[in-house]
């Protein structure tokens, strides 16, 4: 009986193992992405492609630096909604957040996946 345990435990990690294993910030390509500050507000919008097999959440960073090249603020976010984006899909985007005055230019990369899995 411990031997027929002991087979198993392998078996069950191997199937609880998360997709972000299988996907990783390669398989996610930003095709096109702009920026613009106004009044205090900085928006990003652009689009996205999952070329990962199976479905991903996608976490992206942006940095946005001052005249200088120093960085003025970091912001990490998931997108849609912490929700995976399908297999092949091409999602847009458009985020809305505070930035420092002094912003003069943003790069934009993405800095992980995970799986989300179904929603109820």
């Amino acid at each position: 009986m411990r031997l027929c345990a002991l087979l198993a435990v392998p078996a069950l990690l191997a199937a609880v193992t998360p997709a972000s294993a299988a996907c990783t910030v390669d398989d996610i390509q930003i095709t096109r992405w702009t920026w613009e500050r106004d009044r205090g507000w900085t928006t990003v919008a652009g689009e996205l492609v999952n070329r990962c097999a199976e479905p991903a959440g996608v976490q992206l960073q942006l940095t946005f630096r001052d005249e200088a090249g120093r960085v003025v603020t970091v912001d990490d976010t998931w997108l849609a909604n912490q929700r995976d984006i399908p297999a092949g899909a091409t999602h847009t985007f458009e985020l809305r957040l505070r930035t420092n005055a002094t912003t003069r230019s943003a790069t934009i990369r993405v800095s992980d996946t995970r799986r989300w899995g179904p929603r109820p």
